[in-house]
């Protein structure tokens, strides 16, 4: 494992018999504990050919009891920019309610802040969600279906 510290933080780092990084964790030093307290932890999945083919970002924030997870499928730039290119939200900022153009099949849909926390699932219902109760701020909505998932920012005023 390797190690880089920067100030009151250090970082770790794992990697498989092929040189791919494999986990990393992010620690900060705690004074009142006196020691390294772990606030995230990733993971990285590779196929047998060597290309990553999933991520995962795990985040504590110990003061406030919390913990988001989030997982997402590695893909190529162009094949994420065709397949996001075909997804349209309006209006885009919002003040609560956006419309969901081009994403037709069954949807679950997980909304993340801009930090990665996850903050709310909607099931999609007649192609609108209502983020109107959410702070004004940057989301990031990550829309489901069965044969596809796509990731999408929204502003909500």
């Amino acid at each position: 494992m390797g190690v880089d510290s920067i100030g009151n933080m250090k970082f770790g780092y794992s990697y498989d018999e092929n040189g791919n990084q494999t986990q990393g964790e992010g620690y900060h030093w705690d004074p009142e504990l006196n020691d390294w307290v772990v606030g995230g932890k990733s993971e990285y999945i590779y196929d047998v050919a060597g290309n990553q083919t999933q991520s995962m970002r795990y985040n504590w924030v110990l003061y406030s009891k919390s913990f988001s997870y989030y997982s997402s499928p590695t893909v190529g730039i162009n094949q994420l920019a065709n397949e996001n290119a075909d997804i349209i939200l309006f209006p885009n900022p919002t003040n609560g309610m956006i419309n969901i153009s081009g994403f037709t099949n069954s949807t679950d849909i997980n909304l993340f802040d801009i930090k990665g926390q996850f903050v709310k699932s909607y099931q999609q219902i007649n192609n609108t969600i209502d983020i109107s109760e959410l702070q004004s701020g940057i989301y990031i909505l990550n829309l489901i279906s069965n044969d596809k998932t796509v990731v999408k920012k929204v502003v909500k005023q």
